[in-house]
C-alpha cells in the first residue's frame, strides 16, 4: 500500500531544493508555550508548501522546530520520547564525536537550548553586486525579515541569532559549498 502525500501539509524545502540565491536564517527563542503556539498560528499560513509552483516565488518561508522548542510548546511527552536520539540530544554534545566539529569554534548562540525554532527566509531576487551587507543588496528579503521581526515581537519571541546565507559567486552552490537544486 502506498501513501498519498498531501503537499499542502508538507514544507516545500523538505521535498526539493529551492535553488535560491540568498537567505536569512532566524534562530528564535519563544517566551512560553502559549505565545509560541500563537506565533506558529500566525506564521503557518505564510509557510512555503511543497505544492507545484506556476511561477517561482521571490521569497519563501520555512520553519524548523528544535527539541527544546517542542518542549516549550508542551508537546506530549510520549511524542517527544518517540523522536530519534539524534533529534533529542543536544547538537553541541554530539558534534565533536559525530561530526568532528568542535562547538568551541561556533558562534556562541548556536546549538544551545535557547533556540526553539529556526525561521528560514530564502530569496530568488537577483542580489545587487557590491560589498554591502546582504539585506542592502536584497531589498525584498530585507522587507521579509522586517515583517518577521514584527511577528516575533508581537508574540514575545526574540531573535537569538541571525545568519545571512548566499550561494557562492559564479558556482550556484549554497553557503556550505554543496550544489543546490
Amino acid at each position: 500500500m502506498t501513501a498519498t502525500l498531501n503537499f499542502h501539509d508538507i514544507q516545500g524545502n523538505i521535498l526539493r531544493a529551492y535553488n535560491f540565491r540568498a537567505g536569512i536564517h532566524y534562530f528564535v527563542r519563544l517566551r512560553d508555550g502559549e505565545s509560541g503556539r500563537a506565533l506558529l498560528r500566525d506564521l503557518v499560513p505564510e509557510v512555503t508548501r511543497a505544492l507545484t509552483w506556476t511561477t517561482k516565488p521571490v521569497i519563501t518561508l520555512n520553519i524548523g522546530l528544535t527539541f527544546s522548542g517542542l518542549k516549550v510548546l508542551r508537546i506530549d511527552r510520549s511524542v517527544l520520547a518517540a523522536l530519534p536520539d539524534a533529534y533529542r540530544e543536544p547538537i553541541r554534545e554530539r558534534a565533536p564525536v559525530q561530526l568532528g566539529d568542535d562547538p568551541e569554534e561556533w558562534e556562541r548562540e548556536l546549538g544551545t537550548p535557547d533556540t526553539h525554532l529556526v525561521v528560514m527566509l530564502a530569496s530568488n531576487e537577483r542580489a545587487q553586486t557590491g560589498a554591502a551587507a546582504l539585506p542592502a543588496r536584497c531589498p525584498q528579503l530585507a522587507c521579509a525579515g522586517l515583517w518577521l521581526m514584527r511577528r516575533l515581537r508581537e508574540h514575545g519571541a526574540r531573535r537569538v541569532y541571525r545568519q545571512y546565507v548566499e550561494t557562492l559567486p559564479e558556482k550556484q552552490r549554497e553557503h556550505f559549498g554543496f550544489a543546490d537544486g
